[in-house]
């Protein structure tokens, strides 16, 4: 569990506290139906500057961190890093604009949820093992990252038959 003691912070309004955690986010699961393996195996590094000023705490800081994630074209597995941002403003009582937070009561502030937050956010939507990946055949389901599969030639949508025609003629000189 990733926790801020605020109560210091207090006796020194405007002094920065930096604190420096590493530990498992046990709440990031993969969001695959049926994964097993969390999205965040490893520990992760969480650099945070706490600061409170005008009854405002202001958190600032970074996680950063390794995903195992599938990739949207051949379907494998790989590990992506990731550095996700995390810019909070807590106040104690009741919240006076809409960005701040209110803090629960007593003098630790529990950061997990705000950390998968962050961390879902700075995945990409649509993970590629690499920028090249070529995929699996439509038809067989052979990867083609590791060479072209025995399928025969590409199949013409009926609709563009007449297109493809006209190309190839085009290609011909005709």
């Amino acid at each position: 569990m990733f926790q801020v003691d605020l109560s210091a912070l207090r006796e020194h309004p405007g002094q920065p506290l930096h604190l420096t955690m590493t530990g498992i986010l046990e709440s990031l699961r993969h969001p695959d139906e049926g994964e097993e393996e969390p999205l965040v195996p490893d520990p992760v590094r969480v650099d945070l500057q706490v600061t409170y000023l005008g009854g405002v705490y202001w958190l600032e800081g970074t996680v950063d961190g390794e995903a195992v994630l599938r990739c949207g074209r051949c379907l494998g597995k790989f590990r992506h890093p990731f550095r996700a941002a995390l810019v909070e403003k807590y106040r104690q009582g009741t919240a006076k604009d809409a960005d701040e937070e209110t803090l629960p009561d007593g003098e630790r502030l529990v950061l997990d949820e705000r950390l998968r937050e962050a961390v879902l956010l700075a995945l990409p939507m649509r993970p590629l093992c690499r920028e090249d990946c070529r995929g699996l055949c439509p038809k067989c389901g052979k990867l083609l990252n590791e060479g072209p599969c025995a399928c025969p030639g590409e199949d013409i949508d009926p609709r563009l038959a007449k297109l493809a025609a006209v190309l190839k003629n085009a290609e011909k000189g005709v």
